[in-house]
């Protein structure tokens, strides 16, 4: 053959080697980014079972013919090392042996190529929300996991003989019934922590409740530290509870040994196979299911504090079931309970602070908790049996809700309160002690039953109630509010209080600001960071005439309170209005919590954002620019 057609040849395998090693590229890349897809839709919109059988029939359809030394080869090692967390993600969520071996196959050429099989790595890095995962593991420790929730015993034993400085151990024994039905399997490890059994758990016959936790979620074990203290609800767990993992415990099979040697009253076992309890969600816990003769009757999930929220749905469960329950409340519960709700105010309050909750979700949070477990014991019948301290402490509590939340329900609830502490002759007009928690600094500023009802009429809009109580005691030196007009075409969104010049009245109406350029700032006038932005701003000349042509000043909602400071503000500031924010579900857009805040719209979309004010102000303004440019409103910098 001519040495023509030779090269020829041998160019054309050449060049489809490197467009078949580009095709695995690729395709290795789309799973990855299939799998980033499906975890931003996990698990509200898509259950475990569904991400593994979306996962496992693309990695089906297109990358397992390549999952072979001769196609592996072809790889860079960066590209092997996405093709193993790709193959990683599907035998995760599938925990099905042809996944596991193939990973096997993946480690297999990583180990030829003498790769750090034992260094950590990062994940792969997604998008969104769900960007970077926090965790970290190596190629062993992760093939590993996947042996073992696969039920390859030997290959993860074998694996961690070979790497002993991994950190894994050789599992314990297995024994397997040959004549085991394949449903609600369990598995059952012993004491020692030398075995495990493989056994049925079944549910067909009388009560029973199923918890789905785990030794590694604090949030379980709180659950079982609460229901273990609680002298109703023991008992019934005792007697009818089942306790089962998810099944990627198994990998952590030697923290259900010490649980069980610890709690053996609430002895745990590890799901065999998702397959072998569908009705349950075994990704997240805890979890509570309610069988009666196996069939499924009540589920409810999740736990946090106050617990008499979750303790009333556990009751539920028990009373859906057949159960006796005859517990009635007494004043020693709602004492108690009051006291969980401010330690879990507390923490919840820490974690808005810190910036790791938005105002939003700490309300949401709050009003949900607060209607579930206090709320029950605000009748005045309930009140009479608390004493003067703990009326207080209840008073507090529900102050803090009605702040947060803004709401006529929780606004009224705390009237009830009140109107007890009147019965009672209780000074309502003494500055309560702030409310403590344990290991919490308690809140430094302190203000009277009266100022605080006040205030929660006020935020929940409830003017003449306010106006009321005024009246009514003249020596809390509190002013009247003022008139409220409400504007025909106010609507129902992008509400403002439009505070007149004297101070006496509020027009309610709504900002149009999804039209043209709008520059959007939360702000307060009695926040400092808020009034040096606008010193600065109004000291640039080309800064305040974009300012006073396109901006809008709007407050958070609890300014409402404030009224007055904004009459001054107005006059203080031609050309730069501040309006408060009628409430916040009006801006979904913006976080009026925190001050100053800028947005920069765009016929109603966000172009940019900017958070504070702090040195070096020239960056700041520059920042300003930045979002005037964003919009149009600024010539654009070479």
């Amino acid at each position: 053959m001519p040495m023509i057609y030779c090269r020829i040849i041998f160019s054309a395998l050449l060049c489809s080697a490197y467009a078949s090693e580009g095709i695995m590229e690729a395709k290795i890349a789309r799973l990855n980014k299939l799998h980033d897809e499906l975890q931003a839709q996990y698990p509200g919109k898509l259950s475990f079972l569904e991400f593994g059988v979306q996962l496992q029939t693309a990695y089906r359809q297109s990358l397992k013919p390549d999952c072979i030394p001769l196609h592996l080869a072809k790889l860079r090692d960066d590209d092997l090392k996405a093709f193993f967390r790709a193959v990683f993600g599907v035998a995760f969520f599938t925990e099905t042996e042809s996944e596991a071996r193939d990973l096997g196959v993946i480690f297999a050429e990583a180990e030829r190529r003498k790769l750090d099989a034992l260094k950590d790595w990062n994940p792969r890095v997604g998008s969104g929300e769900n960007a970077t995962n926090s965790y970290r593991f190596s190629m062993v420790t992760d093939l590993y996991r996947t042996y073992m929730s696969s039920h390859l015993y030997e290959e993860a034993r074998l694996l961690a003989e070979k790497y002993p400085v991994a950190g894994v151990l050789p599992p314990p024994r297995v024994g397997v019934s040959t004549d085991l039905e394949k449903a609600n399997r369990v598995y059952d490890v012993s004491d020692d922590g030398r075995s495990m059994a493989i056994r049925p758990i079944d549910l067909n016959k009388g009560q029973k409740i199923v918890m789905v936790f785990s030794p590694g979620c604090g949030f379980s074990r709180q659950a079982l530290d609460d229901i273990e203290s609680d002298a109703f609800l023991l008992p019934f767990f005792k007697s009818h509870a089942v306790f089962i993992a998810p099944p990627s415990d198994v990998v952590e099979w030697k923290a259900h040994r010490d649980w069980n040697i610890e709690r053996p009253a609430f002895r745990g076992h590890i799901a065999y196979t998702r397959q072998d309890w569908p009705e349950l969600d075994l990704a997240g816990t805890p979890q509570f299911y309610f069988y009666r003769d196996g069939k499924l009757i009540f589920h409810c999930g999740g736990w946090m504090r106050p617990v008499r929220g979750r303790k009333a749905e556990l009751v539920k469960g028990l009373q859906s079931i057949g159960l006796p329950v005859t517990e009635v409340s007494s004043g020693a519960t709602i004492k108690s309970e009051i006291a969980f709700f401010n330690e879990w105010l507390s923490e919840l309050q820490a974690r808005y602070l810190a910036g790791n909750l938005s105002q939003k979700e700490l309300a949401d949070r709050l009003e949900t908790a607060y209607r579930k477990s206090l709320k029950p014991e605000c009748p005045l019948s309930q009140l009479a049996k608390l004493g003067d301290d703990d009326l207080k402490q209840l008073f507090q509590a529900v102050d803090a809700v009605a702040r947060y939340s803004q709401s006529e329900l929780e606004a009224r609830d705390l009237k009830l309160i009140f109107s007890e502490a009147e019965r009672r002759r209780i000074d309502v007009l003494e500055n309560l002690q702030p409310r403590t928690s344990p290991g919490i600094q308690a809140p430094t500023y302190q203000s009277s039953m009266v100022e605080k009802l006040y205030k929660a009429f006020l935020l929940s809009r409830l003017f003449d109630e306010a106006r009321v109580l005024i009246e009514k005691y003249p020596a809390a030196g509190l002013t009247s509010p003022p008139a409220v007009n409400v504007s025909a075409s106010a609507g129902t969104a992008y509400r403002v209080y439009d505070v007149s010049d004297d101070g006496l009245s509020m027009n309610v109406r709504s900002l149009d600001w999804k039209k043209g350029q709008k520059i959007v700032m939360a702000f307060s006038p009695g926040c400092g960071f808020s009034r040096q932005a606008f010193a600065d701003i109004e000291g640039d000349a080309s800064l305040v005439a974009a300012f006073r042509k396109h901006a809008l000043l709007v407050a958070p909602p609890g300014e409402v309170v404030e009224w007055q400071s904004y009459s001054s503000w107005n006059k203080e500031h031609p050309g730069l209005k501040g309006y408060i924010g009628y409430s916040m579900s009006d801006w979904p857009e913006l976080d009026l919590a925190g001050t100053p805040r800028f947005y920069f719209f765009s016929d109603g979309m966000l172009n940019v954002r900017y958070d504070g004010w702090r040195e070096p102000i020239a960056d700041r303004k520059a920042e300003l620019v930045k979002g005037l440019q964003s919009i149009g409103l600024a010539p654009l910098s070479k």
